[in-house]
């Protein structure tokens, strides 16, 4: 299934090949339904990208809510809100221009996996 430029799969039909192909197709897709390894099946898209020949992004959807932090009034409230801006300002230049962003949404048992380059031809 397709919603909006994205193949929705569940993480039973996102087999290696599947991922491979998609990859190779150069298509964004969402996968649904992961299980405990969820952690741990973000990096084996990372793999399958790098292998590819791509480069990719990979972060936690909703990042953004710990810089928050640095807004409230305590020490260690401010300090955690500053280390993640900090962060997140490294992360972005250290991945700058990727071919892929995979954001992980470990909440709702989701990771989107966005092809970046769609204007090219």
């Amino acid at each position: 299934m397709a919603i909006r430029g994205y193949d929705i799969l569940t993480q039973h039909e996102a087999t290696f090949r599947k991922l491979t192909e998609l990859v190779k197709d150069r298509k964004s897709f969402k996968i649904t339904q992961i299980g405990k390894d969820f952690f741990e099946y973000t990096g084996c898209i990372c793999e399958i990208i790098e292998n590819a020949g791509y480069t990719c992004r990979l972060y936690t959807a909703h990042r953004w809510l710990c810089m928050a932090l640095a807004l409230i009034s305590t020490p260690l409230a401010r300090g955690i809100g500053i280390f993640t801006a900090l962060s997140i300002a490294a992360h972005n230049i250290a991945t700058y221009d990727p071919d892929y962003e995979i954001r992980r949404h470990p909440l709702d048992s989701v990771i989107t996996v966005s092809y970046q380059r769609g204007y090219e031809s």
